[in-house]
């Protein structure tokens, strides 16, 4: 749908599925990989979708990963590695910005939002 879009894993939350497990299940989907650590980015991303008709509400999640060795899906065609000012230059919705923007400020302050935001993996 979107191509030769720069993003960060995304997808739609199926049936008896928790935001957190979705976002899990599209990392390994995507990427092949299996999170490390993951917590809740205080951050709700939305956008209006013309199909359908209708105004999404997506949270958004950081997720840290101990491998670098990306198995990119069918959905995609290329990955980058890239910092934070590269990556925020190449992402096109304002949405994705902001939830970017809102991982990272969490990750270089380590104050208490992530603390608290923290999934328990086990």
């Amino acid at each position: 749908m979107y191509e030769h879009l720069w993003q960060g894993v995304a997808g739609k939350i199926e049936r008896k599925e928790e935001a957190w497990q979705a976002a899990i299940r599209e990392l390994k989907e995507e990427t092949g990989f299996d999170p490390a650590r993951i917590f809740i980015a205080d951050h709700i991303s939305k956008f209006y979708e013309a199909h359908g008709d209708r105004i999404n509400l997506v949270p958004v999640f950081g997720i840290e990963v101990n491998n670098k060795n990306v198995i990119l899906s069918e959905e995609h065609s290329e990955y980058q590695w890239q910092g934070f000012e590269k990556a925020l230059e190449s992402l096109s919705w304002e949405g994705q910005k902001a939830g970017l923007t809102t991982v990272n400020k969490m990750l270089i302050e380590e104050d208490d939002r992530l603390k608290w935001s923290l999934i328990d993996l086990s």
